[in-house]
């Protein structure tokens, strides 16, 4: 511990107990400090449910609202590339299209959960380990996930549920494909630090805590199947070790969850246009989205570096299409090797799901 912090009157400048040093600026403890290290480095969205008035420093309450405990670092003086955790503090009550989405999306997180803690009833009292993923359960998972992502599209990019129920489904069809490319990718990205330290670097996340390892695909389909593992291996390796290296630029880009958020927006406004359904309040919402990742990006980059990021993301957004579609083709032609296999996409399933609501 400092020197200057040995006297007894010594606190945290933000929550007022015993310091440990001085961080990001200001004389503080250990716990605010690596709370806003987190904050700040895994670029954290936090919204206050009292309209930021929540007396927080009462007894015992210094965790219990983490959007003003935010508020109090950069208060007191906490600084880590200013603009940036100012963008971060103020981004759901200054967007609010993408607040809504936001919400969505964490509803589908949560649900994608439910969903691996069913098939693994042990994991529901731990932080669950990475499990190598099979046919089955990729299937299994991808109806469920299927289900998930029809709700979210009803309940929140209204007004979709206003179409045709033809309409729906043959848009919730190619939307499917992009949405999954795109989260698959985060999903592997956010599990970079966890297959680096179990030296395992060849892998791909396509569901919560599933992953494919690309040395060891035969093992992903059954020889019970009626097909040659080997040979189905063999065949889908090239495709997706392609798929590895768009997961691994989404990894370098070093996305935020704000414009992970603004992507999924994108994608779907975008596949609705494709199919000529985009009504001019859809189009109002899809220039909504562009508005405030432009208006997030301006403010925590800059102009040029601002205009730039905007760019590279439209840009991988014609990346994640395109490998969607090249990873369609081979579900489609997996179907010739494995011909029990039956997809999420198959519009039997997509009628079923969406006659449900």
């Amino acid at each position: 511990m400092d020197e200057a912090l040995s006297a007894s009157t010594a606190k945290c400048a933000v929550c007022n107990i015993a310091p440990y040093g001085r961080y990001f600026g200001v004389i503080a403890c250990r716990s605010c400090a690596s709370f806003f290290r987190r904050t700040v480095f895994q670029h954290k969205v936090y919204k206050c449910r009292k309209n930021n008035k929540c007396d927080r420093y009462k007894e015992g309450m210094r965790n219990t609202c983490r959007a003003c405990r935010l508020r109090e670092c950069l208060r007191a003086g906490m600084r880590h590339e200013p603009k940036k955790v100012k963008v971060t503090l103020d981004l759901l009550s200054e967007s609010p299209t993408l607040e809504r989405y936001h919400m969505g999306f964490r509803n589908f997180l949560s649900g994608e959960k439910s969903l691996f803690l069913m098939e693994n009833p042990e994991a529901i009292f731990s932080n669950p380990e990475y499990k190598p993923l099979k046919l089955a359960q990729w299937m299994r998972m991808e109806w469920g996930c299927v289900s998930l992502l029809h709700t979210l599209c009803v309940k929140y990019f209204q007004p979709f549920n206003e179409l045709s129920y033809c309409e729906k489904v043959e848009i919730l069809k190619q939307y499917w494909k992009y949405f999954q490319a795109l989260y698959s990718a985060h999903l592997s990205a956010s599990a970079v630090p966890y297959f680096e330290k179990s030296k395992r670097l060849y892998n791909m996340v396509l569901h919560y805590r599933y992953y494919l390892d690309l040395n060891t695909m035969r093992e992903f389909f059954p020889q019970e199947a009626g097909c040659d593992p080997d040979k189905v291996a063999s065949y889908c390796k090239p495709v997706l070790e392609r798929a590895s290296t768009y997961h691994a630029k989404y990894y370098d880009m070093k996305v935020t969850e704000m414009e992970l958020i603004a992507m999924i927006a994108i994608l779907f406004w975008n596949t609705v246009d494709k199919h000529n359904l985009l009504s001019a309040e859809m189009r109002h919402k899809r220039d909504a989205v562009f508005v405030e990742i432009n208006s997030i990006l301006l403010n925590s980059l800059g102009g040029i570096n601002g205009s730039a990021r905007l760019g590279n993301i439209i840009s991988f957004l014609h990346m994640t299409m395109d490998r969607a579609e090249e990873v369609n083709e081979l579900w489609v032609m997996a179907k010739v090797f494995l011909p029990k296999f039956t997809d999420p996409w198959d519009a039997n399933v997509w009628k079923e799901i969406v006659r449900k609501e």
